[in-house]
């Protein structure tokens, strides 16, 4: 599943575990950030759905989280929201049984 930028929605092509130095090469943003983690939830208390992860105040700075894991995203829109086990599962659910 590909990567996209949280920022301008430009594909990332490199690796899955990005440094804290490695930027979107469409618009400079950071990709190592909250922003782009598959744990980023905004809606939840420390914006991140791992209890134990240590507080970020800046989401779109680059940061040593021992958690963070890529959010694989369909399409660029995706990049806006969460990518949950949950939302996968409803995709899934919906491809399947979508009207054609």
């Amino acid at each position: 599943m590909p990567y996209f930028c949280y920022q301008c929605g430009e594909e990332w092509t490199g690796s899955a575990k990005p440094s804290r130095s490695d930027i979107c090469r469409n618009c400079g943003a950071v990709i190592r950030c909250c922003r782009n983690c598959a744990y980023y939830a905004p809606s939840l208390h420390n914006q991140c759905s791992i209890p134990e992860a240590e507080y970020i105040g800046d989401k779109e700075r680059a940061n040593f989280c021992e958690w963070f894991m890529l959010r694989e995203t369909d399409t660029p829109e995706d990049t806006g929201k969460p990518n949950t086990r949950q939302d996968q599962a409803k995709k899934r659910w919906n491809e399947l049984f979508k009207d054609d």
